[in-house]
């Protein structure tokens, strides 16, 4: 019997922006126990190279990303997005619950208060991507790399 999982196209990496080892092992768990891709960047510095050389499924930022925090970055993406007629990458940035507002004047999709528990977390994703994630559906197959 097939799972509902091998009829969904295959989707892009995820990249996380975060620069804390603890936090950059918890959220690759829970991102590859939700059957995503992930990509490290520990800086908005080089979450911006990354994103400007590959497409993603989605970005989830740390909102106080070192070298350039995660409005910031927001903003920037947002304005070439815009400027190239690129689709909007959803943008998801979590920190401290009074971020919110700044995340999303930012032009972020979503923002979690950290810390956040998986489901609140699986939900937020799942409402960017448009498809299920979580234990429910069959792991695709993970790979997680370091961007330094």
């Amino acid at each position: 019997m097939c799972s509902a999982a091998e009829f969904l196209p295959p989707l892009r990496p995820v990249l996380i922006v975060e620069a804390s080892q603890p936090r950059q092992r918890l959220l690759l768990a829970l991102l590859d126990f939700a059957g995503l891709r992930a990509v490290i960047a520990p800086n908005g510095s080089d979450a911006f190279e990354a994103w400007r050389g590959e497409r993603w499924s989605l970005i989830l930022m740390n909102m106080e990303a070192a070298l350039l925090d995660g409005p910031a970055l927001t903003q920037v993406i947002r304005r070439i997005e815009g400027q190239e007629g690129r689709e909007p990458t959803p943008v998801i940035g979590y920190g401290a619950p009074e971020g919110r507002a700044a995340a999303l004047a930012a032009g972020m999709d979503d923002h979690l208060a950290w810390p956040f528990n998986a489901a609140q977390l699986f939900e937020a994703v799942e409402a960017r991507l448009g498809v299920g994630v979580g234990p429910q559906v069959a792991p695709r197959a993970t790979a997680a790399r370091p961007i330094h």
